[in-house]
């Protein structure tokens, strides 16, 4: 199997080579946004006091209510 042969590619040098191209492109936002500091409620009483649906009634308590319409 013969190796692709390497391109010469040309280089244009830019005419303004110290512009200032920040405008150009959108401002850098996090992936995470302001959520990341965001406080998440955890009702921890609830699970302690054995107050958690388990098996079919947790299933049940979960479907949307156009279910089986």
């Amino acid at each position: 199997m013969t190796q692709p042969r390497k391109r010469r590619r040309a280089t244009r040098l830019s005419d303004a080579p110290n512009y200032d191209r920040t405008a150009d492109r959108p401002p850098f936002q996090s992936a995470f946004g302001p959520d990341g500091e965001r406080a998440v409620p955890v009702d921890d009483e609830a699970a302690a006091a054995g107050e958690e649906l388990t098996g079919e009634e947790f299933y049940r308590a979960q479907q949307p209510p156009h279910y089986g319409a």
